[in-house]
């Protein structure tokens, strides 16, 4: 003969407990989404953000090429090159484009390929000195690079 075991009142959960572990957990949900980072949908924002990372980038992809890398900076993009065989080459790294209606712009005057990038590192780090500007209409964000490869933004 088999014994079934006997259901005491006191197992299981009470609706109450299952109403407060419930709302726990939404209130845990509730703090870790409101930590999250906001999305922004405004290119200007957007094109920043990606220049701030792939210039800030840039250090630890010369020293792991061995040689110095850069962006020639354009209007449209930053074209990632790399000092090879006594020239600028284009490199396989991230190409920063802007969409349309946001614009770059330097300190420097070169823009062809065969110069130097105005945005470079050598392969121990150090940065050549420089400004990156990022344009949208009348809004200009000023992307700083100093020489030990701080990059640092301001609103112009």
């Amino acid at each position: 003969m088999v014994r079934r075991p006997q259901i005491l009142a006191e197992d299981g959960f009470s609706l109450v407990e299952m109403l407060v572990a419930l709302m726990i957990i939404s209130l845990a949900s509730v703090m870790i989404v409101m930590t999250l980072p906001k999305s922004t949908d405004d290119p200007f924002e957007t094109t920043i953000a990606s220049a701030e990372d792939a210039i800030g980038r840039l250090e630890s992809d010369a020293v792991a090429l061995g040689r110095p890398v850069g962006f020639i900076v354009s209007e449209s993009q930053l074209d990632p090159v790399v000092w090879q065989g006594g020239e600028w080459v284009p490199a396989r790294l991230q190409v920063v484009k802007a969409p349309r209606g946001v614009h770059f712009a330097t300190d420097g005057r070169q823009t062809n390929a065969k110069q130097w990038p105005q945005v470079r590192v050598d392969p121990v780090g150090v940065f050549t000195p420089n400004h990156v500007v990022v344009k949208a209409g009348g809004r200009l964000h000023s992307i700083a690079i100093e020489a030990g490869g701080i990059v640092t933004g301001a609103p112009s």
